[in-house]
């Protein structure tokens, strides 16, 4: 699978409500846990007050993705732009080894 950081934008003030009232209540872990497929999963999420949140995901492709939010219904009330990142570096898995260059891999 491959890194994938999304940029997901709410329709309208009443849609990224509405999924502020549909999420507030479950668990961190529930959000995880309720967003994967065999294709495509949930890393992180991150919300402030603006329209549109991130999340870090980790799938087969940018479609596969989209496959999940449509299954919850968010396709609805939400656009995706997924981006491919080949390269990640993460506090939580420290590798000694080079970065390397993005354009390469």
């Amino acid at each position: 699978m491959k890194h994938f950081i999304a940029t997901h934008t709410c329709f309208s003030e009443e849609a990224r409500r509405a999924f502020i009232e549909n999420t507030k209540a479950i668990t961190h872990k529930e959000m995880i846990e309720g967003t994967k497929s065999e294709t495509a999963r949930l890393l992180a999420h991150w919300m402030g007050k603006d329209e549109f949140f991130f999340c870090h995901w980790l799938a087969v492709s940018e479609e596969a993705i989209h496959e999940v939010l449509e299954a919850q219904g968010l396709a609805d009330i939400i656009v995706t732009n997924a981006n491919e990142m080949v390269r990640f570096v993460s506090a939580s898995d420290l590798k000694d080894e080079p970065v390397g260059d993005p354009d390469d891999q």
